[in-house]
């Protein structure tokens, strides 16, 4: 179904130019045909719960989540709390009511923002250093608007605004008439669904998918492009969707890439497209109006009524932990985030007096020997750890749980 929008473009690398440029323009669209034939029945999908805050941090009522490299930053009713292997290393607490979050690319087209949408619709600029957050909505040539939701790509991104849509390349940001029900990015497109069609806006050329009921859409890491209406799922390649799964008379509540993987949710079940394949839990797992975050591992978080979890596809999953990974899982890593994380965090956190990072399973296990000898050999001595006089000092079940974990 091709539509004439009007557009503006705005350059953002000056964001106090008052001059606005009006284009008039029917955007170069293509109408094409959405396929109904039966889809084959989903395979069956083990879930795996992720003990992400095995130590049971209070993060608050959790409303947002975004992860940058080793950094989780769990946006909510306590603000914006960073955790390195489930240890804070920076709260801010100056804004408490959140709606979404993602990485963009700055304003200037050199770099990666993170940026969350707080509870006015105003773009907040985050840093995992401690920085507060503040306000960016200028930045991106919307001052004047209230965001309702955000999408990341690199090196696009996508704005849905309380009245219509803006897509934004680094350099400029376009505005788009219309509603959108929801909206997601990849790289240099920018998708969103409005109830009638899925319309990608990609290098600035728009295609549309027509898909009466459109409600959802979401993109891997390989730019697979799926579509929900209330009740199908669909996959949209070529300007066309193909029917993937049939959810007959129950609901499609949610769709969310991660990684390799886009998670999405059936009524109280989840469920995973991946290699093709659609995959669905059963057993009612999930609050019917959970929403689902994906990780970049493949993962997803889903959050209901402020409380947050981790699920991973399978026993292992994209991401998934090997046999001795899940044991500092479980074992160490809340020792790591009580004790070792005062000292042993990243650069930068305010945490890193020793200047050795143990916030990751793989610097444990690379120094396995060593922390045996320091934790267990040499408890009670001078070179101990923690060192004698320390605020903190490992119990004796945390002393045998290393010993477990790390013996030779």
């Amino acid at each position: 179904m091709g539509v004439a929008h009007v557009h503006f473009v705005l350059p953002i690398r000056n964001p106090s130019l008052a001059c606005v440029l009006l284009v008039l323009a029917a955007c170069s669209s293509s109408s094409n045909n959405t396929t109904h034939a039966s889809a084959s029945a989903p395979a069956a999908l083990a879930l795996t719960t992720v003990a992400w805050n095995p130590a049971n941090v209070d993060v608050g009522a959790a409303e947002a989540v975004v992860e940058i490299d080793k950094s989780l930053l769990v946006l909510g009713s306590k603000g914006i709390v960073t955790l390195v292997s489930g240890a804070v290393v920076t709260t801010d607490g100056a804004i408490t009511t959140w709606k979404s979050a993602a990485q963009l690319p700055s304003p200037d087209g050199q770099s990666t923002w993170v940026v969350g949408v707080d509870g006015n619709g105003v773009l907040q600029r985050m840093s995992i250093d401690g920085s507060p957050a503040n306000a960016v909505s200028d930045r991106y040539g919307l001052a004047m608007d209230k965001v309702q939701d955000v999408a990341g790509g690199a090196p696009y991104a996508g704005f849905m605004l309380a009245t219509g849509v803006a897509v934004t390349d680094g350099a400029n940001v376009t505005r788009y008439q219309g509603t959108a029900k929801a909206i997601a990015a990849h790289g240099n497109a920018v998708a969103l669904a409005d109830g009638v069609a899925v319309r990608v806006f990609d290098g600035g050329k728009e295609s549309d998918v027509t898909l009466p009921d459109a409600q959802l859409v979401a993109y891997d890491q390989a730019g697979d492009l799926l579509a929900a209406t209330p009740h199908r799922l669909y996959q949209v390649t070529a300007g066309a969707a193909e029917l993937l799964y049939d959810a007959g008379d129950r609901t499609i509540h949610q769709l969310a890439g991660a990684g390799s993987n886009i998670w999405f949710s059936v009524d109280s079940d989840l469920g995973v497209f991946r290699a093709a394949t659609v995959m669905l839990a059963s057993g009612g797992t999930l609050p019917v109006d959970a929403r689902l975050v994906g990780s970049p591992s493949g993962d997803v978080w889903t959050l209901t009524g402020g409380h947050l979890s981790r699920m991973s596809a399978g026993a292992t999953g994209d991401g998934g932990a090997s046999g001795d990974e899940a044991s500092w899982n479980t074992t160490i890593q809340p020792i790591y985030a009580a004790v070792c994380s005062n000292c042993h965090s990243p650069a930068g956190s305010g945490k890193d007096s020793s200047g050795i990072d143990l916030s990751t399973y793989a610097t444990w296990s690379a120094r396995r020997e060593h922390v045996y000898t320091r934790t267990v050999t040499q408890a009670g001595t001078a070179t101990s750890m923690p060192p004698p006089g320390a605020p903190i000092a490992l119990t004796d079940a945390q002393r045998a749980a290393i010993a477990a974990w790390a013996k030779p």
